[in-house]
């Protein structure tokens, strides 16, 4: 977990998609709201019926305020940085090279503690 979501790694967040490399341009992907608590829960479960990880996560660089991340998987490498617009907002940058290769840029906003029976993912009205 990288410092800069130290105390934010909890809770509801709202996902704008900005910009997404597959998007025709002017097109608006509707905005999603996740639950942290429920999507990590599903995570471990999920490798722990999984077994071994074929990806490989590596923390390129861990500050305050901004932080990369590698993610090398036999197909394909997402490089993620993630800078702190606020204290409640951070901005993620996504490249991916290999099978499918992509750009999307997103901006996170923590709402807060997840709902009782809220979903991992869930897609915003417009």
């Amino acid at each position: 977990m990288p410092r800069m979501l130290k105390g934010m790694e909890k809770g509801q967040w709202k996902v704008e998609t900005l910009e997404h490399s597959a998007v025709k341009p002017g097109q608006k992907l509707p905005a999603m709201t996740m639950c942290i608590d429920n999507l990590m829960k599903q995570a471990k479960e999920h490798q722990a019926a999984k077994g071994e990880r074929q990806c490989k996560p590596r923390l390129v660089m861990d500050g305050s305020d901004e932080a990369v991340m590698e993610m090398a998987c036999p197909q394909r490498t997402v490089i993620t940085t993630m800078k702190r617009e606020s204290s409640k907002a951070v901005l993620a940058d996504m490249q991916a090279s290999g099978d499918h290769p992509a750009h999307i840029k997103m901006r996170y906003t923590h709402l807060g503690p997840c709902r009782k029976g809220q979903a991992a993912f869930s897609r915003d009205k417009k």
